[in-house]
């Protein structure tokens, strides 16, 4: 129903609108591989003129009571169908080191370099990669974002108005 709409709307705009849809899954290890087969099927089931708006699926949510470990078997199923079908393949987007509110700033940088292990094409908010730290986070938070940008292909999303009013980032320049 979802690229439906999503049809029509860039029908409506004449072409000049392409509508993209990444699904969010669980962070539940089984939950999340159902959701994620199960999208799968759809695609499967789908002409390609309705399946092209679906491009990623994402985790979001909480991340603080979830070990990112736990979706590693989706990340790994994601890559694995994305060889084999690149055509329907799905972009992996992971929010992460989002928030500090009941973990350190370090462990939210262990959360944003996991993340990029696992293969995130887009790692949301990464806060903590910023975040206000001792000397020696300062240098775990430095040696990480190198590691981002040197060896990775992931790519930080920097959700402004959200680290604002969640993340607990002070004001726009603090970005």
């Amino acid at each position: 129903g979802l690229c439906r709409g999503m049809a029509e709307f860039e029908a409506e705009s004449s072409g000049v609108f392409e509508p993209r849809l990444a699904l969010s899954l669980s962070r539940d290890p089984d939950l999340g591989m159902q959701q994620y087969l199960s999208i799968k099927s759809w695609q499967e089931a789908s002409p390609v003129a309705l399946k092209r708006h679906l491009t990623g699926i994402d985790f979001s949510g909480y991340e603080e009571t979830s070990d990112a470990r736990g979706i590693r078997g989706i990340c790994a199923r994601l890559h694995s169908d994305n060889s084999d079908a690149p055509r329907d393949a799905l972009a992996l987007l992971i929010h992460a080191g989002e928030t500090t509110e009941t973990s350190s700033v370090s462990d939210g940088i262990r959360r944003i370099e996991m993340a990029a292990r696992m293969g995130a094409h887009r790692v949301g908010h990464a806060v903590a990669l910023g975040a206000d730290c001792d000397e020696e986070t300062r240098a775990l938070q430095g040696r990480v974002r190198r590691w981002i940008a040197d060896e990775t292909k992931s790519v930080i999303e920097c959700c402004i108005t959200s680290n604002l009013v969640l993340a607990g980032v002070s004001d726009v320049l603090a970005h």
